[in-house]
C-alpha cells in the first residue's frame, strides 16, 4: 500500500543530498486519521490525532528494498498554532487517507559511559505546508 517515489536511476545515484548525507532516506507512505481533536495548550491552539502508517522506512532511492523499520505503527501527530491547526481541523476528518513523506535521519550519538558512538533513527514527516513532527525515535 505504500506509495514509492518514481525518481529516475540517474537523478538518484547523482543526487548531492543523497550521497552527502548517506543517512537519510525518504519515503512516501498512505496514513489514516483516527481519533482527531483540537483543543489549547499553553494558550497555543492545538490539533492531534492518532495517525496510522503503512511501512514506514522504506527508502525511496535506488535500489529499492522491501524491508520496513515499522509496519502497521500508530503515532501521535500533533500540529500547533492557529494556521496549521485551523487547516487541519478543517480538512482532516476520521478515516481519511493523506499521504504523508516521511524521513528517517541516521544520527551518531556519543554516550560517555561506553566511550562508543550509537545510532540513533529519528522518523520525521512533513506535510505539503512544511511543518515537520517527530513522530518516533528509535535507539
Amino acid at each position: 500500500m505504500a506509495a514509492k517515489m518514481c525518481l529516475p536511476r540517474a537523478l538518484l545515484r547523482g543526487s548531492v543530498a543523497v550521497s552527502s548525507i548517506g543517512e537519510l532516506s525518504i519515503h512516501a507512505c498512505v496514513g489514516v486519521i483516527q481519533n482527531p481533536s483540537r483543543g489549547v495548550l499553553q494558550g497555543e491552539v492545538e490539533w492531534s490525532c492518532k495517525l496510522l502508517l503503512t511501512e514506514c522506512g522504506i527508502p525511496a532511492r535506488w535500489p529499492l528494498t522491501s524491508s520496513a523499520v515499522a509496519s502497521q505503527q500508530v503515532f501521535h501527530l500533533r500540529c500547533r498554532g492557529t494556521a496549521m491547526a485551523g487547516y487541519c481541523f478543517a480538512n482532516l476528518r476520521e478515516g481519511e487517507l493523506v499521504h504523508v513523506v516521511s524521513k528517517l535521519v541516521h544520527k551518531p550519538r556519543y554516550v560517555p559511559v561506553h566511550g562508543t558512538y550509537f545510532t540513533t533513527t529519528e522518523l520525521l514527516v512533513t506535510d505539503s505546508l512544511g511543518s515537520i513532527v517527530s513522530v518516533a525515535q528509535l535507539v
